[in-house]
């Protein structure tokens, strides 16, 4: 073999891997391509079946039959109204726009959000579900005192759990029955959910004490707070501690 052929032998070789490498570069680059917009349509579709799971489970969850304000474990609440427009001038259509429209003015100024969750109707009654992110934002939007926190942050807020507390097992409260304010406040790490206004109240956990004043028992986490003299307008600062 002559030396022009082997020279040619020899440069042919490193020519062929170099376009092997721009090849094998390309497809690196193809598929890294690939598995990053696999990644985002992964990430579109987790945050599109959240969502989904989230407002199936809204529309699926039972609605309350009277007026509750419910409490979960993170602190958000939760206001079903149940409002009968026959005693009422309005009608369906006048609540809604006016449930909207307050809700986008005050969304329009806070930094936390409301939600109207659900709006229908239950036995005949215009049904409203809106969604408060925590009691501060409760309290600005209805105008309605509350807390909910543990008693240790409940005592930084300057609340004395000075009201006659009555002990609760199982659901019940016995008249008489109270329990010694001194000793409730040292549980520290009990919840509490303290409100001045006249409603049903479904707490995440299992009451263990209850004000004794304008209070009534439904079951371990339920309470019905009314006016003891029947003046719906007359509302007192009700303590609901629970496990």
């Amino acid at each position: 073999m002559s030396t022009d052929k082997k020279r040619k032998k020899r440069t042919a070789t490193p020519a062929l891997n170099h376009r092997q490498k721009k090849r094998l570069q390309e497809l690196k680059r193809r598929r890294n391509r690939v598995l990053v917009l696999l990644l985002v349509v992964i990430l579109i579709l987790v945050i599109a079946g959240y969502l989904l799971v989230s407002k199936l489970g809204s529309i699926m969850r039972p609605k309350a039959d009277q007026t509750t304000l419910s409490v979960d474990s993170k602190g958000k609440i939760r206001l079903e109204e149940v409002i009968d427009l026959s005693e009422t001038d309005g009608n369906k259509g006048d609540l809604k726009d006016f449930v909207k429209s307050a809700i986008d003015k005050y969304n329009a100024k806070s930094k936390k959000d409301v939600r109207l969750l659900r709006f229908g109707n239950v036995d005949g009654k215009a049904y409203v579900e809106t969604e408060y992110p925590d009691d501060e934002t409760y309290q600005k939007f209805t105008g309605y005192q509350i807390f909910s926190g543990s008693i240790k942050e409940a005592r930084k807020e300057g609340y004395t759990f000075s009201d006659a507390l009555l002990n609760v097992k199982d659901g019940i409260a016995k008249d008489g029955d109270y329990a010694d304010n001194a000793s409730v406040q040292a549980e520290d790490d009990l919840k509490v959910l303290i409100l001045r206004e006249n409603i049903r109240v479904k707490v995440d956990g299992e009451i263990v004490y209850v004000s004794s004043a304008s209070t009534r028992l439904e079951s371990e986490n339920i309470v019905k707070i009314s006016p003891a003299d029947g003046n719906v307008d007359a509302s007192e600062l009700v303590y609901i501690i629970y496990k």
